[in-house]
């Protein structure tokens, strides 16, 4: 992260792109990690009013999120569609 902070603002870095005069806020989630650092919020903003509406649209992608994205697989997505509701 800190070496991306850096390069928005260095001159010549990217010679077809100006420069940014000051840092954009850069916004990470949390992790466990303890090496080499561990997370540190500088800074929480609340999501309460926005956290339905987004848990609405990610339950919509049902190979994403209710079979295992990437790492899944089909068979965690039942094919009866009461045994889908369920799941979701």
């Amino acid at each position: 992260m800190r070496d991306s902070a850096y390069v928005v603002t260095a001159p010549f870095f990217c010679p077809d792109v100006l420069p940014l005069e000051k840092n954009p806020m850069f916004l990470c989630g949390s992790d466990r990690f303890q090496r080499p650092n561990p997370f540190r919020a500088d800074l929480a903003v609340s999501i309460d009013d926005r956290i339905e509406p987004t848990l609405d649209a990610l339950l919509v992608m049902e190979s994403q999120i209710h079979e295992g994205g990437a790492h899944g697989y089909a068979g965690l997505f039942p094919e009866d569609e009461t045994e889908r509701q369920r799941r979701r």
